[in-house]
């Protein structure tokens, strides 16, 4: 079994650079599948967002990346998530425009498996099975257990995550 650093040194990750200024050190780490990565540079040079907003999906991806991986706050709201548990121990990580699929194989460390545009994952129905295909992925995948942090809770698998007033943090 391998630890995610051998899997990345045999290329089948990469981990995204979130572009810090110095002195910042990344408190998150996001790791990407290699198609992830082509999917990126094929799909979002420019593309314009399909919401009303001048920010392109390409810097919605930027900002989330830097936010992410800088260990800034995120708010865990009802109706705008950043982060949501989809089931099995799959999350998406969301912009207006993207949605990235993976999982946490330890706290503050995401593995991006799939990535497609928000629109086209609603109108084709396409949740089940980018989370079947991670489930599938991750079982099979050649990493070190645990493989997973369990449970749906985001405090489980994040640090510095806060929830608006109103909401149960179950």
């Amino acid at each position: 079994m391998a630890t995610i650093v051998e899997l990345v040194r045999r290329g089948e990750f990469e981990l995204l650079d979130p572009d810090l200024d110095p002195p910042e050190q990344a408190v998150r780490l996001i790791y990407v599948r290699n198609r992830v990565q082509k999917w990126i540079l094929a799909n979002l040079e420019g593309v314009e967002s399909e919401f009303d907003t001048e920010v392109t999906p390409a810097e919605q991806l930027v900002d989330l990346v830097y936010a992410f991986c800088a260990g800034k706050n995120l708010t865990y709201d009802r109706q705008v998530k950043i982060l949501r548990h989809i089931s099995n121990h799959v999350w998406e990580l969301k912009t207006l425009d993207l949605r990235l699929f993976g999982w946490f194989p330890r706290k503050d460390t995401f593995i991006c498996c799939s990535i497609d545009f928000a629109t086209r994952i609603k109108a084709l129905k396409l949740y089940p099975g980018y989370r079947n295909e991670i489930v599938h992925f991750r079982k099979n995948l050649d990493l070190s257990p645990p493989k997973s942090v369990t449970g749906a809770n985001p405090n489980g698998v994040l640090t510095n995550i806060s929830f608006p007033k109103t909401q149960s943090r179950r």
